[in-house]
């Protein structure tokens, strides 16, 4: 077995031998890491503390900009001659991350108001005994940085699925509603093994083929969108709706424009949501398809270029270069596949980002690149992780997910600071607004 880790309390309790890797070359080590770090305290002491590495990492991007601003105000230095200096190591920066602004959301004037909630949910899968989560009620903005904890097994990932829509919940019981153009991008445990499938494709291609069609291939996979044989047979009978083809707003509530089963292609009918929903489960997963449609032509994705200088340019932002870009996704380390997983995700500029477990795959310097994007983000966001620095950098708000029920807790930051000015200006707005109203 041979492990690579940054978490060294765990390597110190599992190694038999510790490999170095220097200058291309390996070093062995018999014995276990304490036994290392005996041997060879001066390499230990180099090595970043999982704890502090988003920390370390903001450090040393600081004093980089304190000493590039500095050299930039020197018109002409001596060049040092020194030979000595050969042999200084290269200072190696990080590549950051930037996520792209998602743009506005209609009616949506303020970070801190509702964007997307779970109302006294209920849900059991079908081959379970008991409920995994009971009347659970909880709401996301795009403000929110929102870390879902618990034990294993407890319903994290039941619950983050809920949210995105990758589940329904008990029919009947309670609700999940979300602002109808808001785009969510949800990245999931195993979407690096998603990857795998692509490990001979470069990021390039890979990009251009999961969005070649205008939307994202991946959606389509989703339970709530997928239909499945006997729902497209149902399609097919007299009368049922074969297609949604138009949405409107009328007076807060949202209709669709629905063609049935042997009337003319003009011949169509408006329908209001309320009904649609009580109707076959394959309606519903026609509306959610429509409705993914029309928020990938609020993004600009259906029409932004698939050129390769155009996905270059997105990759880049996520710091993957020109290099990587055309070289094959094997070739790359899990850290620049965590990249171009997020590049994917981001491509349709969403509202919403959803991880669970984001840092597993991450070394100490990826991550903190995460962490910063993460926080400058201009969305929501809501993460599973077991990674306390990481949360506390980021989260403001957590939600505790155990014996079937969620509870939420505020935690104190900076970023939680800022969303409570945000709040209370929002709210000082909402006053004056209501006085001119009377």
């Amino acid at each position: 077995m041979c492990l690579v880790s940054h978490d060294y309390d765990f390597l110190s309790d599992v190694l038999t031998d510790v490999i170095h890797i220097v200058d291309t070359k390996l070093a062995y080590y018999p014995g276990s890491f304490r036994e290392f770090q005996r041997l060879r305290p001066e390499i230990c002491a180099g090595l970043p503390s999982p704890a502090n590495a988003v920390a370390e990492a903001k450090a040393k991007l600081e004093a980089e900009k304190v000493a590039a601003a500095a050299a930039a105000t020197i018109t002409a230095a001596p060049v040092k001659s020194d030979a000595s200096l050969v042999n200084e190591p290269a200072i190696k920066t990080i590549a950051p991350i930037n996520f792209p602004d998602p743009g506005p959301l209609d009616g949506i004037r303020s970070r801190v108001k509702t964007v997307l909630k779970m109302v006294n949910v209920t849900f059991k899968y079908d081959s379970a005994v008991s409920t995994i989560l009971t009347d659970v009620t909880l709401r996301l903005t795009l403000g929110s940085r929102v870390a879902l904890v618990g034990l294993n097994g407890a319903g994290k990932t039941t619950l983050l699925k809920l949210l995105v829509g990758d589940l329904h919940p008990t029919p009947g019981v309670g609700e999940v509603w979300m602002h109808h153009n808001l785009r969510v991008a949800y990245i999931a445990q195993h979407s690096m093994h998603h990857l795998e499938d692509h490990v001979e494709s470069t990021p390039l291609a890979y990009i251009q083929d999961r969005f070649y069609q205008g939307r994202d291939k991946e959606l389509g996979k989703l339970a709530t969108l997928a239909l499945d044989d006997d729902e497209r047979a149902l399609m097919t009978q007299r009368g049922e709706i074969e297609a949604i083809i138009g949405r409107a707003e009328r007076g807060k509530k949202m209709w669709y424009e629905v063609q049935k089963v042997g009337r003319k292609a003009n011949d169509t009918v408006w329908e209001p949501m309320e009904f649609l929903i009580k109707m076959a489960p394959y309606v519903q997963k026609l509306m959610k398809n429509y409705d993914e449609k029309m928020k990938a032509m609020q993004s600009g994705v259906d029409i932004r270029p698939l050129t390769a200088e155009e996905v270059k340019l997105h990759l880049n932002d996520f710091g993957i270069n020109e290099d990587l870009a055309v070289g094959k996704i094997r070739r790359m380390s899990g850290g620049q596949k965590s990249r171009l997983v997020l590049a994917a995700a981001m491509w349709g500029k969403p509202h919403i980002i959803a991880l669970d477990e984001p840092t597993n795959y991450l070394d100490n310097t990826t991550l903190a690149a995460l962490t910063k994007a993460l926080q400058l983000f201009k969305g929501g966001v809501i993460t599973i992780s077991h990674n306390e620095a990481f949360i506390h950098e980021l989260c403001t708000e957590l939600f505790h997910v155990g014996g079937g029920v969620v509870t939420t807790e505020l935690i104190g930051s900076k970023l939680a600071k800022a969303n409570e000015k945000e709040a209370l200006k929002a709210l000082k707005s909402t006053k004056s607004s209501d006085k001119l109203d009377t």
